[in-house]
């Protein structure tokens, strides 16, 4: 005859087994993902997916954006060191010229 603990035991087991190889450690956090999904959808799974997308969109036109902002900085400082540089230039050997 066998107890309801075996039994308990051999289903947790087989349940495992038909986890794609997750462990146990892996099953619990999976768990607690499923729950921090469900909280971003204010308990509601699949609000809480689409939550996760619409932020993931934000989180691209962000870097986008910010990509674009440092490429206008970088252009903006090389263009005002070379003028400054050029103008430097231009005026020692206007100087030393003169003499």
């Amino acid at each position: 005859m066998i107890t309801e603990e075996t039994l308990r035991r051999i289903i947790r087991e087989e349940m495992c087994k038909a986890t794609c190889g997750l462990g146990e450690i892996e099953l619990k956090e999976l768990s607690h993902i499923t729950g921090m999904v469900s909280d971003m959808g204010d308990g509601d799974f699949n609000r809480g997916v689409e939550v996760i997308r619409e932020d993931h969109k934000w989180v691209i036109r962000y870097r986008k954006m910010t990509e674009k902002i440092g490429t206008t900085v970088v252009l903006t400082v090389t263009t005002i060191v070379v003028t400054a540089l050029s103008c430097a230039i231009g005026i020692a050997l206007k100087l030393k010229g003169g003499n």
